[in-house]
């Protein structure tokens, strides 16, 4: 509904107006005969193409731009899939578990990178660790019971950005207004 994929629904959605959005999801598949490399450097508008090796760098897809997507790990390819759309013109991008079975440390280092290259973007994260969402995001929407009567909680995060502390305290009572959120 947020990205405008789906119609039919009661209710209204409100905010600021956004023009382009996008969404990312984690078994999303590019064509596995043309190379990583040469495939992003196609799809990436011009005026964004001076943050591909910034952004295949710091994602450590730099040895897999020769390579074809189908000889990809999971994490690979879910990490050039959220490349792609990052390299592209948008006002929200919309992350459905995007960097599932990205390991911790790489997506930390992806996450922080993300928040340093584009502090004005609007982003819609979607994730399933309670841990995740408390330490990076700035408000967290929890959803529940939804096939009933929906409900929905808001809960203010961590906002953790390189360089800021994690104050564990804080973590783990984000994490638990989240678990025990109704």
């Amino acid at each position: 509904m947020v990205a405008g994929q789906l119609n039919g629904f009661k209710g209204e959605i409100s905010g600021r107006e956004r023009k382009k959005v996008y969404y990312s999801y984690n078994l999303e598949r590019l064509p596995g005969w043309s190379g990583v490399g040469e495939h992003i450097e196609k799809v990436t508008p011009e005026a964004n193409k001076f943050r591909i090796n910034e952004i295949t760098e710091s994602f450590g897809l730099v040895n897999c731009m020769e390579s074809g997507f189908s000889k990809l790990s999971l994490g690979q390819r879910n990490r050039v899939n959220l490349a792609r759309y990052l390299l592209q013109d948008f006002d929200l991008l919309i992350m459905d578990e995007s960097l599932a079975n990205v390991d911790e440390a790489t997506r930390e280092q992806i996450i922080f990178k993300i928040k340093e290259i584009f502090p004005e973007k609007s982003f819609l994260y979607i994730s399933h660790s309670v841990a995740e969402v408390s330490r990076f995001c700035r408000n967290i929407l929890v959803l529940r019971d939804c096939s009933k009567q929906p409900q929905a909680l808001t809960i203010y995060g961590n906002d953790n950005v390189m360089g800021k502390e994690v104050v564990k305290k804080e973590l783990e009572e984000t994490m638990l207004e989240i678990v025990n959120a109704s």
